[in-house]
């Protein structure tokens, strides 16, 4: 078995694993966070703010509140005709971004790690991003269908290798192009032995692809990602 089928197997079997819950650390008990501050072109979606909640606007004029209490708030941004509302926070020893899906009736706030990358169609995003500290709000890699009224996740996994540097590079057609930098090329070296001595192996870029049809799969190769030579 080669190691792309190898690791292809091992995600498939892993993509259905539920997402665990954001850690509960928070800035600490001696620690208060300050009221988010809202940016004016943000007041028409966010209609208050205290240090517990966020309200959000939904389409439809529902209110959508964002549980904050311990966290910092930064960098709101708007998505796909300002359907999405994402934004970073931060907290102790903690770290994540969340999406509100303001179309969404249930299941409005999506915790992703990261901000996400959207398809040309903007039917489907994707993230990406695992690290040895395990401090995000989502540490895996994760694609989401966005329908009429909600976003529904159809990928996870995290059995993949811990990595730094994870990029979404790009979708191309029906495939998402992720790529990282593996963080253990010089792994098991003992100190004191030749090996150790060595110059170390310079750090390579990994390269996954994430194909959506004809069904949900990743696959791992050397080659450049999202291309026909490897398209399963």
């Amino acid at each position: 078995m080669s190691v792309g089928v190898a690791i292809l197997s091992l995600l498939t079997a892993a993509q259905s694993e539920p997402v665990p819950p954001p850690p509960q650390s928070r800035m600490g008990p001696d620690t208060e966070t300050p009221v988010p501050s809202i940016p004016d072109k943000f007041r028409s979606i966010i209609k208050g703010a205290t240090r517990e909640v966020l309200t959000v606007r939904a389409l439809d004029g529902r209110d959508i509140p964002v549980h904050i209490s311990g966290y910092r708030l930064y960098d709101y941004r708007l998505f796909q005709n300002d359907r999405f509302l994402g934004l970073e926070w931060s907290g102790y020893e903690v770290v994540g971004y969340l999406v509100i899906d303001r179309a969404a009736r249930e299941n409005a706030i999506i915790a992703t790690g990261r901000q996400p990358l959207f398809s040309n169609d903007g039917h489907w995003f994707a993230v990406a991003g695992l690290t040895d500290a395990s401090q995000g709000n989502f540490e895996a890699i994760g694609l989401w269908e966005v329908g009429p009224l909600g976003s529904t996740r159809r990928f996870y996994t995290d059995a993949v290798p811990i990595s730094t540097d994870w990029r979404i590079e790009r979708w191309v057609g029906n495939c998402v192009a992720f790529s990282a930098l593996n963080s253990m090329p010089n792994w098991g070296r003992q100190a004191g032995s030749d090996e150790a001595d060595a110059p170390a192996e310079p750090q390579k870029r990994d390269n996954y692809s994430l194909w959506i049809r004809p069904n949900i799969t990743l696959h791992w190769s050397e080659e450049p990602p999202c291309t026909a030579s490897i398209r399963p």
